[in-house]
């Protein structure tokens, strides 16, 4: 199995199910949410979860989870997600994480194989390691809760902000491997869809 393809299930399934039983409160939650669901399911694929990793060095910002693949000498960035979750009364603003995942994406597909380690020395808690490698195929998922009007469930808005964001001098844009993982608050989630960017 793909890791997008057990991540879109997870969130679909898994994630939907969190939300109606009431386990889902906020974001730290949802990120626990995952976490847990990651690790149950993904390990068996080879893949461990990073949360906001500090040293993430493809440019502003901390992203709230990196998916890796470490199975069989693997050292591969599966999945970088970015998590919002708010109250029915709020909108999600959503621009500045949109903007954070275009220009890591920009990043990676600009100067190719850039390498980044992960993993803390448990003795010196200094990273240690071999560096993970991302790479064309790494998803770059932007995954929110919130109420079903919300600008941030709107793909064509989405998608036109995550263009504005591009920087198209040396990068073909169907290489962006962007996402949209809606969640709504009544516990219905829509299916996951690509950002396309023109």
């Amino acid at each position: 199995m793909q890791t997008i393809d057990l991540l879109k299930r997870i969130w679909t399934v898994d994630i939907a199910k969190d939300l109606q039983s009431g386990t889902l409160i906020n974001e730290r939650t949802l990120q626990a949410a995952i976490y847990h669901h990651l690790r149950n399911q993904g390990s068996s694929l080879g893949l461990s979860v990073r949360l906001e990793v500090q040293n993430f060095n493809l440019g502003l910002g901390i992203p709230d989870m990196v998916i890796v693949n470490t199975g069989e000498g693997m050292r591969m960035v599966e999945a970088v997600i970015e998590l919002k979750m708010l109250p029915k009364d709020k909108g999600i603003v959503y621009e500045d994480d949109i903007k954070k995942l275009v220009g890591w994406t920009q990043a990676v597909n600009i100067d190719s194989c850039i390498d980044d380690k992960f993993d803390v020395d448990p003795k010196t808690l200094y990273w240690a390691g071999d560096p993970y490698q991302f790479t064309s195929k790494t998803n770059w998922i932007f995954a929110a809760i919130g109420a079903a009007g919300c600008g941030a469930f709107d793909l064509d808005c989405v998608s036109c902000h995550a263009t504005s964001c591009i920087n198209k001098e040396g990068i073909g844009l169907n290489e962006l491997n962007l996402w949209l993982f809606p969640g709504f608050l009544d516990g219905c989630f829509g299916p996951p869809e690509r950002i396309v960017v023109e």
